[in-house]
């Protein structure tokens, strides 16, 4: 009976952490252990990097609560290319591709922060069900594409979901903003 206790207690104080346990544990152990903290870290980072997504869309939304994506289904054409020029005029940090796209592009700060904003682009194009081409390219180089496919050209949601992204909050380059201070202006 007292062997059947002594073991269960080993078997116990395996489950904890290497540093309280009174039994030393062999090298594939504290493999094991070791690798069994990394990833709870990396499932509980991943899980913050989501909800900070969600806090950075339901804060542009908060903002326009008044522009929303209208159903595609009722569109039957592009807008005209006036109607676009007149449009694009209020975004400067929007420009139109040689292809009729809605482009927007910039260099954010870190890896980081361009996932974050790509993440948060994410989240709103979900809600709205109106998805852009998203991009990124040298680690930090974040590249947003907007028209819709199923014309092939520009319509109105494209500079709804415009307005969206420009609300969300974006960690720049300090270089890039340098070179760019009309994305500054358009921050505050």
């Amino acid at each position: 009976m007292a062997r059947v206790l002594r073991a269960h207690r080993v078997r116990f104080w395996r489950l904890r952490s290497m540093n309280t346990c009174p039994v030393p544990h062999t090298q594939r152990e504290q493999v094991w252990l070791g690798i069994g903290a990394a990833v709870g870290a990396a499932t509980a980072i991943a899980v913050r990097r989501i909800w900070s997504a969600r806090r950075l869309a339901t804060s542009a939304d908060a903002e326009s609560k008044s522009t929303r994506c209208l159903p595609c289904e009722g569109l039957t054409e592009a807008l005209a290319s006036d109607v676009v020029a007149q449009k694009i005029q209020g975004r400067p940090l929007w420009s139109v591709t040689e292809e009729g796209r809605l482009e927007r592009s910039f260099v954010a700060k870190n890896f980081q922060a361009a996932l974050d904003f790509v993440n948060a682009v994410g989240v709103i194009a979900e809600r709205e069900g109106h998805h852009p081409d998203l991009h990124i390219t040298s680690y930090r180089t974040v590249t947003v594409q907007m028209y819709t496919h199923s014309l092939n050209g520009l319509t109105e949601n494209d500079f709804v979901m415009a307005s969206l992204i420009d609300a969300l909050p974006v960690t720049y380059s300090p270089k890039w903003l340098r070179e760019h201070p009309e994305a500054k202006a358009g921050q505050q």
